[in-house]
């Protein structure tokens, strides 16, 4: 077979992984992230939703790193990816505001 074939792409650590990981350090992710400035939900929002400086928060307090936690934010050198790239995007979510014709407004 050809060399062309690529590797499969490696899964985020479920989130609930994430959390058990935490609580397993002998600290809740609303602790954690008071402690570090953050407000009380900023940990939990950072499970489902790409924000690096909480996201390397947890990955430090379960000897991780991010890119090892959430592999699809991330690009191999351990830089986040764009905020374009992420499957959010991928999934053709819909623009905030709708386009409206020009025509229509002027009518």
């Amino acid at each position: 077979m050809g060399a062309t074939s690529k590797a499969a792409p490696v899964a985020d650590m479920h989130p609930e992984q994430v959390k058990a990981a935490v609580r397993m350090t002998g600290v809740t992710l609303t602790e954690l992230a008071e402690r570090n400035g953050y407000s009380e939900s900023a940990a939990r929002r950072a499970l489902r939703h790409p924000w690096p400086s909480v996201e390397a928060i947890i990955a430090k307090q379960i000897k991780k790193k991010p890119q090892e936690v959430w592999p699809s934010r991330y690009n191999p050198d351990g830089s986040p990816r764009s905020r374009a790239s992420t499957t959010d995007r991928k999934r053709g979510r819909r623009p905030r505001h709708r386009q409206i014709e020009a025509s229509v407004l002027t009518s």
